[in-house]
């Protein structure tokens, strides 16, 4: 009787472990997707800037 009561607060315990895992994983997917965006922005950025740059350099380079 003894061991059976362990074993059920034993799957008590993982389910209550399985949930939390659950809820983490969601976060963690949910902070990695912004993440994603804010790097895909970031990089949105440097290529319009590198573009302008080149693009300035060039009209510099033409007038010569």
């Amino acid at each position: 009787m003894v061991a059976k009561t362990n074993l059920t607060a034993v799957t008590d315990q993982v389910a209550e472990i399985d949930k939390r895992v659950v809820v983490l994983e969601t976060e963690i997917h949910i902070q990695f997707k912004d993440l994603y965006n804010r790097v895909k922005r970031i990089e949105a950025w440097a290529i319009g800037s590198a573009t302008s740059i080149i693009l300035l350099l060039i009209a510099i380079l033409y007038r010569m």
